[in-house]
């Protein structure tokens, strides 16, 4: 199976470290953007199957939406799920909460690809 390209827009390189471990570097590649402008510049050039987003850095999931048509994972630790409640409002696909099981991540950001690709344009 081919290396899938992933984005993760976040001021926080520990996440980056975890994400990545998570996805496995034998399943996936996963590149970096600070905000969105950062993100818009690196999709220019590169094709993603996913964004994830700290929720942290929630805000920059509207810019990002209003954009890009892709799933967005907004990724939160268990004490700031109302950010993930807002990141449902304002583009966001999918929240998960971070650690999590690396098989379920997996899972669920493959399922969601595979369903966001089956819709018509």
């Amino acid at each position: 199976m081919p290396q899938a390209n992933y984005l993760l827009v976040s001021q926080n390189d520990a996440l980056g470290q975890v994400l990545g471990h998570a996805l496995n570097a034998r399943w996936a590649n996963l590149s970096t953007a600070q905000n969105s402008d950062e993100a818009f510049r690196y999709l220019e050039r590169d094709q993603v199957e996913a964004i994830f987003v700290d929720a942290r850095d929630v805000s920059e999931c509207k810019p990002l939406r209003s954009r890009w048509r892709g799933p967005i994972v907004l990724l939160f630790n268990g004490d700031t799920k109302s950010a993930a409640l807002r990141g449902y409002q304002i583009g966001a696909d999918l929240a998960l909460a971070i650690p999590c099981d690396s098989r379920e991540l997996v899972a669920r950001v493959r399922a969601l690809t595979r369903r966001i690709a089956l819709q018509p344009s």
